[in-house]
């Protein structure tokens, strides 16, 4: 599967190795500054919204046992917030969970390092990234997210190249452009019998309904999961799983 649901954040250009440039703990408050979460829930890594009826479909196959890998560039962890197991989800951006130091790569208390990103009750730090606490190192810290010019992380690569696409029978692309490479190369590597979904606005990609072997559901993500899951019977195991999530308001 691959999922881009409601994707409203990008990587940013955090300025590759500058890291002891004066300006930027300014730039990477600047870049994660629009990316606000409630006080009053910290179960919500990132924005205001919970997971939605899509990201609780993932949860639903994963229940049902029919998730093999859930290949997503957000970097806003709702897959895992739904429920949907860390092991199951390919966060192939990164995610807000942890942080670590961009010098040293020292591990840093990922909440510690979005309260003060996001200047939580500390005026002082507006704008600034926080620093290791490592003595003498005094690194920047950053969540463990991709910026633009990183790596993707190996284990992207390394599922590629083992059996989740040789195995996958059923592809199910949901709410993406298909633009960012190397994830948007993803259809292409399945195997050439496995039946691909599109669960889309419009058609992307090497998507074609000519293809004997696409079915486009074109639509809103959320209403077409709705419709798919009448059509299987799912709608109330869909729904339960959605109710049971703390909603932020």
């Amino acid at each position: 599967m691959v999922d881009d649901t409601d994707v409203n954040t990008a990587a940013a250009d955090y300025g590759g190795a500058r890291n002891e440039c004066d300006d930027v703990d300014a730039r990477l408050g600047d870049e994660l500054a629009s990316l606000r979460i409630s006080e009053e829930d910290e179960d919500v890594p990132v924005g205001k919204s919970p997971p939605t009826l899509t990201h609780c479909f993932i949860k639903l196959l994963e229940d049902k046992g029919m998730l093999r890998r859930c290949f997503t560039q957000n970097i806003d962890g709702l897959e895992v917030l739904a429920g949907v197991s860390a092991t199951r989800v390919m966060e192939c951006h990164g995610h807000f969970r942890t942080a670590s130091c961009t010098r040293c790569h020292a591990s840093f208390d990922g909440i510690k390092c979005r309260d003060i990103i996001l200047n939580t009750g500390n005026e002082k730090s507006k704008g600034k990234a926080p620093r290791c606490e490592r003595e003498k190192c005094n690194g920047i810290v950053k969540p463990d997210i991709v910026f633009f010019g990183e790596g993707l992380p190996s284990e992207f690569f390394s599922l590629l190249k083992g059996g989740d696409m040789d195995d996958c029978d059923l592809l199910i692309v949901m709410g993406t452009s298909l633009q960012v490479f190397p994830v948007a190369a993803i259809p292409e590597h399945i195997n050439n019998e496995c039946t691909r979904l599109l669960v889309n606005r419009e058609l992307v990609g090497t998507f074609d309904e000519n293809n004997p072997r696409d079915i486009y559901l074109a639509g809103d993500c959320d209403d077409s999961i709705r419709k798919l899951c009448q059509m299987t019977g799912w709608e109330q195991d869909l729904y339960k799983i959605y109710n049971a999530i703390p909603k932020t308001g």
